[in-house]
């Protein structure tokens, strides 16, 4: 007498199926939860890596690299190619500057030799001859690199959080030195841009509390300067990658996350709002804006 093989019926089926589903309808966000978690340590670590590299450079210079060049007619960043030389060798030493919850457009490429490259000149920027120059936003111009935008994971503090629209209207009012200079407190303006008051770099002794100040951080995705932070500014200002927040290297090498609102000089429900000294108030203000300044004044 054979026996009879019972299959599954089609109740029976749907219920498994229904059972499979409301697993993964339970685990996928503890699961994709985990994974930003470790995005954030990967990113932290980035970070940390970077900031060991600032030290010796700072210890050995006596300065912080400068933030950009403009030798060429558009700026390019010197700071990533500058941090890059106090690292360890080898071809994993750019992928310290690729953020992994970005998309692989932030990755730093080895090796490129599309235009604009870098000339002799440039090897005092850390630079390899006949590499890709780190060109900061989309220029108007001839080649093809001039229509393409450049990604970049991390920014580096360039002007610091002066009040640069210190009226109450929407009218742009730099604050100037007697000679005409632009006011700036950040970690470098242009190599060769009169905006820097730093010179080519910020001496490392003109630092206050360096353990409260801001120097890199992860960055909004997509800005026109990809390179720099910018707290007054919603296109060039820390990220929210990271549970609504940036990691952020300290000038003395540390690294902690922020959330965004604790970073920022402008409304971010209301990008229009920006440098809102007057509209925010003097505690508001007191508290960001002396760790984006190098003196930690606000």
């Amino acid at each position: 007498m054979s026996k009879r093989i019972r299959a599954f019926t089609l109740v029976e089926l749907l219920v498994v199926i229904g059972i499979i589903a409301l697993l993964i309808a339970i685990l996928l966000p503890a699961l994709n939860k985990a994974r930003k978690q470790a995005n954030q340590v990967a990113c932290a670590s980035n970070l940390r890596q970077m900031g060991i590299a600032l030290v010796m450079y700072t210890n050995e210079t006596g300065y912080y690299p400068g933030a950009r060049n403009n030798a060429y007619g558009f700026p390019y960043a010197v700071w990533p190619t500058r941090l890059r030389r106090y690292m360890a060798n080898g071809a994993s030493v750019q992928k310290v500057f690729y953020c992994p919850a970005e998309d692989d457009r932030y990755i730093w490429r080895e090796n490129t030799i599309d235009p604009p490259t870098a000339q002799s000149s440039d090897w005092g920027f850390g630079y390899n001859v006949g590499e890709t120059l780190l060109y900061e936003g989309i220029y108007s111009g001839s080649g093809p690199f001039f229509n393409q935008q450049r990604y970049f994971s991390y920014g580096y503090n360039d002007w610091g959080a002066e009040d640069w629209h210190n009226n109450t209207n929407s009218t742009i009012v730099y604050a100037v030195t007697a000679s005409g200079q632009h006011i700036a407190r950040g970690f470098g303006g242009d190599v060769n841009d009169t905006f820097d008051i730093g010179g080519t770099e910020l001496k490392a002794s003109r630092v206050r509390h360096a353990a409260e100040v801001y120097v890199i951080s992860d960055i909004n995705a997509g800005g026109a300067y990809d390179f720099n932070i910018d707290p007054n500014n919603p296109n060039e200002a820390p990220g929210t990658i990271h549970n609504n927040g940036s990691n952020v290297l300290y000038a003395d090498g540390h690294v902690e996350w922020h959330a965004q609102k604790d970073l920022i000089l402008f409304d971010p429900n209301n990008v229009g709002l920006r440098i809102p000294k007057f509209r925010y108030g003097a505690a508001i203000w007191n508290t960001i804006a002396p760790h984006w300044n190098y003196d930690f004044q606000p």
